[in-house]
């Protein structure tokens, strides 16, 4: 059985890219996003946020320059993932 994880908070970077997935209230964090894109790469972990449409995925997503973590396509335009508080 995976581990079912609620993220409620993240960590950017300057250039806006996911460095960290949190919540305070587990054990697992502050997990860094290699190493959630290797949980969800290997089926260890999944990763979700709770939306305006409810429970959304954690993915990763593949660009030229590398892997990434994004909530996965819903019906709105929002990024869930990126419209959780920033942790400091």
């Amino acid at each position: 059985m995976r581990d079912e994880r609620h993220v409620t908070a993240v960590q950017t970077n300057a250039q806006g890219y996911i460095t960290h997935v949190m919540n305070d209230a587990e054990s697992w964090s502050p997990r860094s996003a290699v190493d959630a894109i290797l949980d969800i790469e290997l089926g260890q972990c999944t990763y979700y946020v709770n939306g305006p449409e409810g429970r959304t995925q954690v993915v990763d997503a593949h660009e030229p320059h590398g892997l990434y973590l994004r909530a996965d396509s819903d019906s709105t335009d929002h990024n869930n993932l990126l419209d959780l508080p920033q942790a400091s």
